[in-house]
């Protein structure tokens, strides 16, 4: 027998996973002027909870833009050359 509440609480927990992502200065690409990253997410949402970070410190960039449900794009400044090597952390909202 199943029970409805558990397989509930169990869908929320799956829909809430957290996806970690990293990525290196050469990923960055110049665009006009500033440097873009486009990653690949995959988590099937349009309205995701993105922490950026370097190390261990949370980064803010210029602008994170959701290209698509499963594509998000960071931009930093080109020049100064803000570029870094981090990793995102991703979550639905």
């Amino acid at each position: 027998m199943v029970n409805p509440k558990f397989d509930s609480l169990l869908n929320e927990v799956r829909e809430s996973e957290v996806k970690k992502m990293s990525f290196v200065i050469g990923d960055w690409v110049l665009d006009t002027g500033n440097y873009r990253l486009t990653l690949a997410h995959n988590m099937n949402t349009t309205t995701p909870n993105v922490s950026v970070l370097e190390g261990v410190n949370v980064i803010q960039v210029n602008l994170i833009e959701v290209v698509d449900a499963n594509t998000l794009r960071l931009w930093v400044t080109g020049s100064p050359d803000l570029r870094f090597a981090g990793s995102l952390s991703i979550t639905k909202a």
